[in-house]
């Protein structure tokens, strides 16, 4: 994977070698490489750096995952929304910095790389929200990952631990109305389940006036008309499957949860507007440095004292956006605390229509597919984890062994997992990442984790695992001796609150 356009002719003739190289032999165009179980790891380390969070590294040895003389390390962190918050960390837009300052600044327990970028600019591919605010908005349309606030229904379910009685065992359940069933985990399923097919399942009970009305010694299809159905699998299910029909339970259905946050992929777009004087114009992008016929924001978010890319008329904000001076065209830096407009050929009548003095209302809104509101949430691309099912095209250039990182989650039970693969060594390549995976493999080692849902982030020379490591940070994905690549964005996981 190349992390950025500018690298593409430099290591085209790099990128055909170690392509051949890393390729299977025997493999075929549209055969997916095998990713073995990371419990068959030949090395394992495992750590916690901090309350909520678990690291894990899993090393195969040359051959075992890719069938190249490579060797592979899987590496990660796992947590809970309910535990660990999961944060963007950023420098200015506009910058690329230090990975090893973006987890100290945001005192990650656990940290990722984030989104491609455009070497030359230090600019984000894709959109970064932070905080429910748009940050950056590329020109068009962008696709995110990130925490989004997530309203519940019984018909669209929500996740929760519920503890309750059948006679005299206590049982949990991990949801109700879920699409996806925890293992050894129990989920309840009502008549207001709208989500198509139930989650699979290997049996359950029905509960009806306060006792087991029915038990299912066998996978169930179709949601109750009335009562409660417990659907379960592996181990649980045989201890519900023990029990009888009359059988006494303190199981009543909990009510549905308070919004909270789940993990969401999207595609979004700039819907602001600047507006003065009964004129209008769309914002086309925020703080980005591209030609557009309507008009761009640069706020206090762009890197300070950085000449924003003119556009056909400028406008200058100060703090109380008002206006405080008028180009034709000028690039110009944001003053302290204020704005600046520069707008394309569609904003001429606005800057005919206003003059120093005049305020002017700013909205630096967003339109995201599903209506998703997020939180926090910077670039993705690949989502290829798809509702338990790996979606992930396996051609030649998606089985190329590379550094990946990816995300992955699984909204039923709030869990969340960071992911890289590398060769787990520092191998002096001078600038072009060698060894890791294929983008199938990332997936079905999401998928072995628990996760439902996975997207890939940038890769390359750009991926990256640092831990909290007893108040110091510490890389773990290759040996700290290894370079490490400037970026502009990364994911945290961190303490709560």
């Amino acid at each position: 994977m190349f992390a950025r356009p500018a690298l593409r002719r430099a290591a085209v003739a790099a990128s055909l070698v170690l392509t051949l190289l890393a390729a299977p032999t025997a493999a075929k165009a549209d055969l997916c490489l095998y990713a073995p179980l990371l419990g068959t790891s030949s090395q394992q380390t495992n750590y916690s750096p901090g309350a909520g969070v678990n690291v894990t590294t899993y090393d195969f040895a040359a051959g075992v995952s890719n069938g190249t003389f490579f060797k592979t390390r899987v590496s990660v962190a796992a947590s809970n929304l309910a535990s660990n918050s999961l944060n963007v960390t950023r420098f200015p837009v506009g910058r690329a910095g230090n990975q090893i300052s973006l987890a100290t600044n945001s005192r990650a327990l656990a940290y990722i790389n984030g989104d491609y970028f455009t070497e030359a600019n230090g600019m984000p591919y894709s959109a970064v929200i932070e905080g429910g605010s748009l940050i950056y908005a590329p020109l068009g349309t962008s696709r995110v990952v990130g925490t989004a606030i997530q309203s519940y229904s019984y018909e669209h379910g929500f996740p929760l631990t519920y503890t309750f009685r059948l006679g005299i065992t206590p049982f949990h359940i991990d949801g109700v109305n879920q699409t996806h069933i925890k293992v050894n985990g129990i989920t309840a399923i009502t008549n207001k389940y709208a989500s198509g097919d139930l989650p699979s399942n290997s049996g359950g009970l029905l509960i009806y006036g306060a006792k087991v009305s029915k038990v299912y010694k066998s996978a169930v299809t179709a949601k109750p008309s009335k009562g409660v159905l417990l659907l379960s699998n592996s181990t649980t299910v045989k201890k519900l499957l023990k029990l009888s029909a009359g059988l006494a339970t303190t199981f009543v259905l909990p009510k549905v949860p308070a919004a909270g946050l789940q993990l969401d992929y999207a595609t979004v777009h700039s819907s602001g507007s600047i507006s003065a004087n009964g004129l209008k114009v769309r914002i086309d992008g925020v703080n980005v440095d591209a030609s557009s016929a309507n008009a761009r924001v640069y706020d206090s978010n762009y890197l300070a004292g950085r000449a924003t890319q003119a556009g056909s008329y400028t406008i200058v904000l100060n703090a109380d956006s008002k206006i405080t001076a008028k180009y034709r065209s000028r690039s110009t830096a944001v003053p302290s605390g204020g704005q600046v407009l520069q707008l394309g050929s569609a904003g001429s009548s606005f800057y005919n229509g206003v003059s120093v003095g005049t305020a002017v209302t700013v909205t630096k809104g967003y339109t995201a597919t599903g209506g998703t509101k997020f939180v926090n949430a910077i670039g993705a691309s690949a989502h290829g984890l798809q509702g338990g099912i790996n979606t992930q095209l396996c051609s030649r250039y998606f089985e190329a062994i590379r550094p990946r990182t990816s995300i992955g989650w699984n909204n039923s039970t709030g869990e969340v997992w960071l992911l890289t693969s590398s060769s787990g060594q520092d191998l002096k390549d001078y600038g072009f990442r060698m060894g890791g995976s294929s983008y199938h493999q990332m997936f079905a080692w999401l998928k072995q984790l628990g996760a439902t849902d996975a997207v890939l982030e940038d890769g390359g020379g750009s991926t990256t695992m640092i831990t909290n490591n007893g108040g110091s940070y510490l890389r773990i994905d290759i040996p700290p001796s290894a370079w490490l690549r400037d970026i502009p964005n990364g994911w945290s996981l961190t303490t709560k609150g």
